[in-house]
C-alpha cells in the first residue's frame, strides 16, 4: 500500500511554518519528522534548525545522523510496498534499532541540554487525532509515565527512566 503525501513538507518548520525563534530554551525534544528535521523545542514545540541548536560538532553529527535515517525509513514506508513493514516496524515499535538510535541520541544531546526522544505514532493506527489516548506503561521499562514540567509545550506524558515523551 503506498501513501503520497499531496504536499511536500517544508524543510525550515514542521508546525505553523515557523522556526523556534525562543532566546533561550529550557530542554530539546529529538523527533524524527519528514523532511530531515530532528530537533524541536521544548517550550515553544516548534523546529530548532540545527545550526542554531547550540549542540557541541559530534553531538550535532549524532542528531543529523539520526534525522537521515528517520527520513530514509519514512520514505521507505511511504512509498515501498516491498519494505513497508520492515519500515513501520523500525518507525513505531520502541525496541526498533532506529528508536534505539533515537534514544542514545537523545541521552548524548542531554549532555549539553536536557533531551527527550518522542517516539513517532502510526498515523494509520485509526485513533481520532482529538481523541485522548491512555498511556498505561512506557513501552520501553513498562514504568508509568508523568508529566514533566521541563516541557510545557506538550500535554505528553514522560518517562524520565527511558528519556522518552510519550503521546497521551
Amino acid at each position: 500500500m503506498h501513501r503520497f503525501s499531496p504536499e511536500p513538507i517544508p524543510v525550515t518548520a514542521a508546525r505553523s511554518g515557523v522556526p523556534c525563534l525562543c532566546a533561550s530554551r529550557r530542554a530539546l525534544i529529538l523527533r524524527g519528522h519528514p523532511g530531515g528535521l530532528a530537533l524541536w523545542c521544548s517550550d515553544c514545540d516548534q523546529s530548532v534548525p540545527f545550526d542554531d541548536s547550540r549542540l557541541p560538532g559530534p553531538c550535532l553529527l549524532e542528531v543529523r545522523r539520526f534525522a537521515r535515517q528517520f527520513d530514509h525509513i519514512y520514505g521507505l514506508w511511504l512509498e515501498s510496498s516491498e519494505y513497508e513493514g520492515w519500515a513501520a516496524d523500525e518507525l513505531f515499535r520502541a525496541g526498533s534499532a532506529l528508536n534505539r538510535l533515537g534514544r542514545v541520541v537523545a541521552c548524548h544531546v542531554s549532555g549539553t541540554l536536557p533531551c527527550l526522544y518522542a517516539l513517532a505514532s502510526d498515523p494509520t493506527s485509526g485513533g481520532d487525532e482529538d481523541e485522548t489516548v491512555v498511556v498505561p506503561a512506557c513501552p520501553v521499562c513498562g514504568r508509568a509515565p508523568a508529566a514533566s514540567a521541563r516541557f510545557p509545550s506538550t500535554s505528553a506524558l514522560v518517562c524520565s527512566a527511558c528519556g522518552l515523551l510519550l503521546a497521551r
